[in-house]
């Protein structure tokens, strides 16, 4: 686990050798790994790893080892959860603020211009530049963000509901899923 974990993390598309492919492959819906194999040690890398580097790839990484086929690993979960929502440092870094302002979803983030402020701007103009200026890339890793953050609630895990719910409101999730907009 441990080659694999550095080469996913030091690879990019030039020197790509698929050791992401090859450890979710590993560890993904294989409960004895996740039960056995799996301390705080690798899911406090695989933490680290995800908020040293916004990319899609590391949070599906860090999902495939809290949730095997639909089902929460519990002791992953709890730790994961522990170390993402229990730091103040990471989950300021890992939590990014949604709001509905003016009948809109607006997120709060660096923003693209020359000054990379942070600023609110509408979730539909962060995906249009996000597909101009990077591919996508950065819109993939907030909507793997949303998905790692329903995993960590599944099971009534309330260390993460507890910290998620007061940002990710009953009434902005409602707003986001009745959009007509293919993109939200």
């Amino acid at each position: 686990l441990e080659f694999y974990m550095g080469q996913a993390m030091g690879s990019d598309e030039k020197n790509d050798i698929k050791a992401e492919a090859t450890l979710t492959e590993l560890i993904d819906n294989n409960k004895k790994i996740l039960d056995s194999k799996i301390d705080k040690d690798i899911i406090s890398k695989f933490v680290y790893m995800l908020k040293e580097n916004k990319k899609e790839k590391f949070v599906h990484l860090l999902q495939a080892l809290i949730v095997c086929d639909g089902n929460a690993v519990l002791k992953n979960q709890t730790e994961a959860s522990t170390l993402i929502f229990e730091d103040e440092e990471t989950s300021k870094e890992m939590i990014i603020p949604l709001r509905v302002k003016s009948d809109e979803v607006e997120i709060y983030l660096k923003d693209y211009s020359p000054e990379d402020e942070f600023c609110w701007m509408p979730l539909i103009e962060f995906y249009n530049q996000s597909q101009e200026s990077d591919d996508g890339e950065n819109f993939k890793y907030f909507v793997g963000l949303i998905h790692l953050f329903s995993n960590l609630c599944l099971e009534r895990n309330y260390i993460a509901i507890d910290h998620l719910e007061s940002v990710y409101t009953y009434d902005l999730c409602f707003k986001v899923v009745s959009s007509q907009r293919e993109e939200l």
